[in-house]
Parts: C-alpha cells; sequence; structure tokens
C-alpha cells in the first residue's frame, strides 16, 4: 500500500475512516479531501485484497468476479452490447460508435419490434447492422438496428437487398 498511512490500513465504515482522517489532518480536511483520500483508499484496499487472496483461492476470486459480471451484464444489457460492439468495430476498421443510450433510442423508436420481421423481441434482441461492417457499413446509430436473433444470425453479412427479410 504505497500511498495509504498505516492507520488506514483497516477496513472499517465511512464514518471510522472519516474520523481517523480527521484526527491525522488537524480536522483541516474539506469533504472534497475527504472523499478522495477514501476512493484512493479503497481502491488500493481492494488491490491489495485481491493479490492477497487470489493466490490463497484462485478460483474462489474467479467465481465472485464472474458472478459480479453476470449480474452487471443482467442489469445493464445496452452498455454491455454497446461495448461489444466498439470491440468488434475496433477489429474491423476502428470506425464509429454506438453508445448504450443509441441503442436504447433505436430500440425505443423501433418500439420494441425487431426492424426485419416486426415481431416483438421482449429485451432479447441483438443489434444489427444494416449495411454489414464487412461489407464497408459503419459502426453509427444511422446503421444500426434492434433485430430479434433469429433475424440477425440468418443475416448474417448481407446488404438489405440481398436478404430475404424487410425491405428498407
Amino acid at each position: 500500500m504505497s500511498n495509504i498511512p498505516a492507520w488506514l490500513l483497516r477496513e472499517d465504515d465511512g464514518d471510522d475512516f472519516t474520523s481517523r482522517l480527521l484526527q491525522s489532518t488537524g480536522d483541516t480536511a474539506t469533504s472534497e479531501d475527504i472523499a478522495r483520500a477514501y476512493r484512493e483508499y479503497r481502491i488500493e484496499y481492494k488491490r491489495w485484497y485481491w493479490h492477497q487472496n487470489s493466490k490463497a483461492r484462485p478460483e474462489t476470486v474467479r467465481a465472485i468476479a464472474r458472478k459480479g459480471q453476470a449480474k452487471y451484464r443482467k442489469a445493464h444489457p445496452e452498455k454491455v452490447r454497446a461495448r461489444s460492439m466498439r470491440y468488434r468495430v475496433r477489429d474491423i476498421d476502428g470506425s464509429g460508435q454506438i453508445t448504450a443510450e443509441d441503442i436504447r433510442k433505436q430500440y425505443k423508436s423501433q418500439k420494441g419490434l425487431c426492424w426485419w420481421c416486426s415481431i416483438s423481441v421482449e429485451g432479447n434482441y441483438h443489434v444489427d447492422h444494416v449495411i454489414p461492417l464487412k461489407r464497408g457499413g459503419r459502426n453509427t446509430p444511422g446503421n444500426t438496428v434492434i433485430s430479434c436473433p433469429p433475424c440477425n444470425t440468418r443475416k448474417r453479412d448481407k446488404l438489405p437487398h440481398e436478404w430475404i427479410g424487410r425491405l428498407l
């Protein structure tokens, strides 16, 4: 714990942390100082904790991390989709940017219906590129639509006129 004073190396609630910080600074710390110090403390403590425990029980640490990731994915599906799309785009040509907000707007504008077959996707959807990235399409909100998984997997990298689904 490089930057953290020894008196902070104890895991306690925020009130105890604040009182210990104020004692060490002579009651001169502002609320911003306290918040910054606590954030730094938590980051350093987590690093230390994971380092200590990952060697002792690596399978448990990985299981905890996977559980947290699964919970996040379930709570924020549009953010996960936007992130995975950014990774794919970076591998292809790196142009354009889709955010979770763009996906939410598209879902709302399509009223939760698949762009290609007009059935309700009810939260189980793919973000599809109208002009596929492999065929020169861009990763922009204007080139993405919400589609049901069967339509998106059947369409693959075809252009709209090559696919028998809904024409534009």
